[in-house]
């Protein structure tokens, strides 16, 4: 497995910084719960902590980003190359990351596999498209479900443990929708919108199942 030293980060940081304009610059990979970079700029200084899920990222895509972080801090309008939207949206990626993505975010396996048995009846109906899903439920979210499009993994707040399933299917329907119809590239301007909008989907096919006052309570939430 290809692998990047924190040395060799720091390399590729300099080098695509000086061609900006900085002097100053460090970079260190970091166990950060989301796929993310952060930066901390002070003049023509830098520091980078980088997601460590792009430690055994082949070479050309950490250059790849650490070129467009610095291209879009110059106002250019620069997009990863093909080879790392790839990288980044394959099977192996997320086979081998979503696990500690898993548990980094806190998520509680749907060990009886009550989600997932909910999410194969939409498929059964021709709701969803079947689609690799790991499933669980998470603590103190700021809505009813949590997801990750890169790692594709959705959580339901566990204060939804004891609803009916009728109930219930409206939640995974739309966090099902959500991490398999975004893509790493997509930006939208309200995630919220989005949900919005397959709670509405659902309501369509399903309203007589779905008490309005639970409904009512999804929708308030992504207003």
């Amino acid at each position: 497995m290809t692998g990047i030293s924190n040395m060799e980060l720091n390399e590729i940081a300099q080098r695509y910084g000086a061609e900006h304009g900085f002097d100053k610059v460090t970079a260190k990979f970091g166990e950060i719960p989301e796929f993310k970079i952060r930066w901390l700029r002070m003049g023509t200084q830098i520091d980078f902590e980088v997601s460590d899920y792009l430690e055994d990222a082949p070479e050309e895509v950490v250059e790849d980003i650490m070129s467009v972080i610095y291209r879009r801090m110059s106002g250019d309008e620069a997009d990863y190359s093909y080879a790392t939207i790839e990288h980044l949206t394959s099977e192996k990626f997320r086979k081998v990351h979503a696990g500690t993505y898993f548990e980094r975010r806190g998520m509680i396996p749907d060990d009886d596999g009550h989600i997932e048995e909910l999410y194969h009846q939409l498929v059964d109906e021709g709701l969803l498209k079947e689609a690799d899903i790991r499933f669980g439920w998470g603590r103190q979210l700021n809505m009813s479900n949590s997801g990750s499009v890169l790692f594709r993994t959705v959580a339901i707040d566990d204060h939804f443990r004891w609803v009916p399933d009728a109930s219930l299917k409206m939640i995974v329907y739309a966090a099902a929708r959500y991490v398999t119809e975004m893509t790493f590239s997509s930006h939208p301007e309200n995630p919220r919108h989005l949900m919005a909008g397959y709670y509405q989907d659902y309501l369509r096919l399903k309203k007589d199942e779905v008490p309005q006052e639970f409904a009512d309570m999804l929708l308030k939430e992504v207003a």
